[in-house]
Order: structure tokens, then sequence, then C-alpha cells
């Protein structure tokens, strides 16, 4: 199971930090890269890939539904930020389903999974240059993952890419977290699937017994920059995965 970290906006120097303790796989927000200032140069990105790092572009929905729904329209930025930056994996510009952020955008659920649905399905057809695509699957429900699931293979997707699931980072054990990833998977077994969000150290072993291939984490980024968590214990939890 491969592990993306949060940090390739960051400043260079953090970036650094985060490859010289091993950790390679990095992930950048396109909505931070473009709204936020935390910008993946193509200096940045050339030094990532020559320390043998690889990059993930997000495209940041979770941030910006609440300050900027409009983002949901700006797709072709995603793509774009992953072909400048020589990008392994892009998601699509998939819609969270937290009724929080939801209400905040004055968006229904059945409104932001048929954007979900358009904007993967527009996703086809998107240049991101040698990027592998990851198509978002969303809901809040069980059923509303499954309704999108379907839409998905409607449309023929994921076509060659991955497949995400999103809507989970927030998501507590409770909320139903285990029941969607291993019904997710159930139903898409032998194509790569990412789980956003979930790469807490005490969850990794359950994700990766489900069939989890890949997830991703902000845990690390947070204890350089605001001394927040314990650095070694996170650092020795990923390490014993492809991090």
């Amino acid at each position: 199971m491969r592990i993306w970290h949060v940090g390739a906006g960051s400043s260079t120097a953090v970036t650094k930090q985060l490859l010289g303790m091993g950790l390679r796989n990095l992930m950048i927000s396109a909505w931070s890269h473009y709204r936020e200032s935390m910008r993946l140069t193509e200096a940045k990105a050339d030094m990532i890939r020559k320390g043998g790092g690889h990059i993930f572009v997000d495209s940041g929905m979770i941030s910006a539904l609440h300050l900027d729904p409009s983002w949901a329209d700006e797709q072709r930025l995603v793509a774009a930020l992953a072909r400048r930056a020589g990008a392994e994996l892009v998601s699509h510009l998939d819609v969270p389903m937290e009724r929080h952020k939801l209400a905040a955008a004055r968006m229904t659920r059945r409104e932001a999974l048929a954007l979900t649905v358009r904007n993967a399905r527009d996703f086809l057809d998107e240049d991101v240059g040698d990027a592998t695509k990851v198509y978002v699957v969303q809901g809040w429900t069980l059923p509303e993952y499954v309704s999108c699931l379907e839409a998905f293979s409607d449309a023929g997707i994921p076509d060659g890419g991955w497949l995400g699931i999103g809507t989970c980072c927030m998501r507590k054990p409770t909320r139903g977290l285990w029941q969607i990833l291993e019904e997710v998977r159930r139903r898409t077994i032998g194509t790569p699937l990412h789980s956003f969000g979930t790469g807490d150290p005490d969850k990794l072993a359950r994700l990766k017994k489900i069939g989890i291939d890949s997830v991703d984490e902000g845990n690390t980024i947070r204890a350089l920059i605001y001394r927040s968590g314990s650095l070694e214990r996170l650092v020795t939890a990923y390490k014993g995965y492809d991090a």
C-alpha cells in the first residue's frame, strides 16, 4: 500500500525535509496551488522527481467547497497542473459530501453527486500528460456510493485509470467508514483504489487488509509545521509501507 503525504505545495524547505525523511510520495491540492499561493513550481516538481519522489495532484475541492463552489467548473486547471508537474496521479474534480460544507455552498447532495459524475465524464477527455487519472467515487450513504459507481460504470469509467473513495477523511468508523470502504472495494476488484484522507497510522493495517492500494495523510505536514503530534512516530509508521 502506498502512502501519499500532503506537502508538495509547502515551502521548498519543508518539501526538502519530507524528502530527507524518506517520504517521497507527495500530494498537492490544485485549489491551494491556484487560489492559496501554495505553489508547486516546476523547479520544486523537478526537485521532487530528481529526489526519487512522486507527485499526486488532488483537485482540492474539499477546501474550495465552502469558499468558492465555482471551483467545480475549473477541472481544466487541475489537468494543467498535472501536466506541468509531471504528476504520477491526478484526481478528477469531485464534490465532497460532508453536510456542513454542502450547506455552506448551498448545494444539495443530489446536486453535488451530479457534479461529481459530470466532471468524471468530462475528465475522460482531459489531457493530463503522463499522469494516471483517479476518478473519485462520492457519497454520504452507502447507496449513494453505489449509485455513483454505477454512473461511472455506465460512462466507461475508470477507463484504465484508478478509482478513489471520497468523503472519508472526516468520517468516523462509527459513521460507516469501514462498511463503505469494504463495499466499494468488493465492487471494484482488479481496479487500483485510493482512499482519500484516511492515512492515520492506526488505520493502515485495516486499510491494507481491505485491499486499499493507496491512501493520503496530512499528519506529517502538521507535525512539521505546527509541532502537532509525534513526528518520529508518524515517520516510523509510514515507512513500513511504500511512503
